[in-house]
This record gives C-alpha cells, sequence and structure tokens, in this order.
C-alpha cells in the first residue's frame, strides 16, 4: 500500500516542480522594472491659448449705392446717417460729393440726389456685380461710363421712388425712396467682401483729438468725443441728419491718398471732372478711439478687395458706419 501510495504522488510532485521552476524563470531578471512616479507638482501647466480676434465684414445683405449732394445748398442732407459706407469723392471745381452704400437699412428718404461720376463705377464695383445704383443723372460722357459698368443703374426718371421735396429748390431738392427703388432693381445684389472688416483696435496708435482734410472748395473735419464717434462738420455746419435731427458720429474714418486725374467730362461751366485712380496702391489715414494710424491700401482689380494695412497689419474698423475720405495726393490732413 506505501509503494502504491508512493508510485502515485510521484507525477503530482514533478508537476509541482515545474510549476515552480516555472514561476522562478519568470520572475528572473526579465521582469520589467517599475517606472518611477512623477509628482504632479513638478508637470508643467498647459497654458490657456489667448483667443484671436475675430474680424467680421460688412453684413451680408442687399446693398444699394446712392449719389448723395455734399454741398451747402444741400444742407441739411436726409437719411445718410443710417448708410453703411459713406465716400467722399472729389468732383469738378474743387467740391465733393458722396457716395453712401445701403446695406443694414433702406430708408424711404434720402437725399438730396445728385449726378453720378465716373469714379462710382470703381467704388461700387467693389461691393458686387448688379448693385442698384440712385442718381439724378450724368452727362453724355459720364453715362457712356456708367452703360459699361456692370452697377444696375437707376436714374432719375427711368424708375418710380425719386421726387422733388417742397421748401427746398432745385437741384438740390431730389429725394429718393430706396425701399421702392430696390423693388424697381429686380434682383437683389447681396455685398460682398470689399476689404472692410470690424474687430479690436491694433496696439499703438497716437491719441489724436480732430482731424481736418481739405480739397480745393471742400472740408470735412472730424472731432472724437468721449461717446466714441467723430462729430462732423463739413464746410464749417454740424453735420446732421434731417431725419432724425441728430449729429452724424461714424466710429471709423480712413482717409485714402489717390492719384487724381482728369477725365474727357466738364460740366456746364466747363470745369474738367477729376476721377481717382482706386486701383495699385496709395498711403492711408486711420481714426477710430481717439487715435490715429497711418499705413497703406492696396486693391489689385476692380472686383477685388480693397486691403487696409498698417505695417504688416490689417486694421480693422471699429463697429459701425465708416466714412472713406478719397483726399488726393498733396492735399492737406491736418490732425490736432
Amino acid at each position: 500500500m506505501v509503494k502504491t501510495s508512493a508510485a502515485r504522488s510521484l507525477p503530482a510532485l514533478v508537476t509541482a516542480g515545474v510549476i515552480v521552476l516555472g514561476l522562478a524563470a519568470c520572475s528572473g531578471d526579465s521582469a520589467p522594472t517599475p517606472s518611477p512616479s512623477v509628482s504632479s507638482s513638478s508637470a508643467s501647466p498647459t497654458p490657456t491659448p489667448t483667443p484671436t480676434p475675430v474680424a467680421v465684414g460688412l453684413p451680408r445683405k442687399p446693398v444699394i449705392a446712392v449719389k448723395i449732394e455734399n454741398t451747402l445748398a444741400a444742407y441739411p442732407r436726409v437719411g445718410h446717417s443710417t448708410a453703411d459706407v459713406i465716400y467722399v469723392e472729389p468732383v469738378e471745381a474743387g467740391l465733393t460729393r458722396m457716395l453712401a452704400m445701403f446695406i443694414s437699412t433702406k430708408p424711404k428718404k434720402v437725399g438730396p440726389i445728385r449726378s453720378a461720376r465716373e469714379t462710382d463705377v470703381t467704388l461700387i464695383r467693389s461691393y458686387g456685380d448688379g448693385i442698384p445704383f440712385v442718381f439724378s443723372g450724368a452727362s453724355a460722357y459720364t453715362n457712356g461710363i456708367l452703360a459699361a459698368g456692370p452697377q444696375k443703374n437707376l436714374p432719375h426718371g427711368s424708375v418710380g421712388g425719386y421726387w422733388r421735396e417742397p421748401g427746398r429748390y432745385a437741384p438740390h431738392n431730389l429725394m429718393a425712396d430706396l425701399t421702392t427703388l430696390m423693388s424697381k432693381a429686380g434682383k437683389e445684389v447681396i455685398a460682398k467682401d470689399t476689404g472692410l472688416h470690424f474687430g479690436e483696435a491694433l496696439s499703438g496708435g497716437k491719441p489724436v483729438k480732430s482731424a481736418t482734410a481739405s480739397w480745393p472748395s471742400a472740408k470735412v473735419s472730424a472731432a472724437y468725443s468721449s461717446s466714441g464717434g467723430y462729430a462732423l462738420t463739413i464746410d464749417d455746419k454740424k453735420e446732421i441728419d434731417e431725419a432724425t435731427g441728430k449729429a452724424l458720429a461714424p466710429k471709423t474714418i480712413i482717409v485714402m491718398n489717390v492719384i487724381q486725374k482728369s477725365s474727357g467730362n466738364r460740366d456746364v461751366l466747363g470745369n474738367v471732372t477729376p476721377t481717382e485712380v482706386l486701383l495699385g496702391n496709395g498711403k492711408a489715414t486711420f481714426l477710430r478711439d481717439g487715435k490715429v494710424w497711418t499705413g497703406t491700401w492696396s486693391r489689385a482689380s476692380a472686383g477685388a478687395p480693397t486691403v487696409y494695412k498698417v505695417g504688416s497689419k490689417e486694421f480693422l474698423a471699429a463697429e459701425g458706419q465708416v466714412w472713406i475720405l478719397l483726399l488726393p495726393n498733396g492735399r492737406p490732413l491736418t490732425l490736432t
């Protein structure tokens, strides 16, 4: 019995020995060495990235362009305080006129409306093709240039939506209903990216209280106020909107120095109509937040946006109405 019992337990002992040897081999030099623990206090925290300011362009809405007189005979002007962008451009006899771009709103009374100039075609083109253009008329020479442009011409007499305002005298009394004229234009055109963007102000800039741009027979002055806008004085009269009775105070003013050339057009007195070169590049002065920056503007083609820069950085306008003054090279811009 003893022999039989020992014989039966031998395989079990051998098996147990193999298991023990196997475990010993597994626990030998080939076993991985535990990694040293890292204290959480020694780890560098991940910095929170500073968000990049997002620049936005003009509203993606239908746009309409309107030519507005800019002389004392047209004072006070009506409805232009709701324009998104107002250009002041030179015309004959050293005077200026406004080209107002209405995107956010379409007032039912704007004026006084006056005649178009060939520079308008290039200004309007940056907003898109087929944009309705409201104006009183044009010379035969200018009409030929307007007809070749991509804008939708809606001169006085061609469609309804115009009237002569009682209490004012011609030709300074023509008013327009932009809601009606938009309906006459047919297809709406959504304003594309013109290169004018809005966002946080660039660093730097020099404090400036006021600025005055001068043409031979016209002047636009802007004085910064605590409200954050620039109170405008045009030809020594405070600029107001007759529709609201309130003063205009754009948040941003851009002065574009441009090359001026003589066109083939002359007014009834024989004065040569100037035209401005808006393709290429030039100096620009930017005003916002009571400060001034000097930089450049550039535009590659008629259909391309205008790029505004201070050094290598894009200039961003403050939210609100923007005035862009086309000032011929050599004309004075006074900053105080």
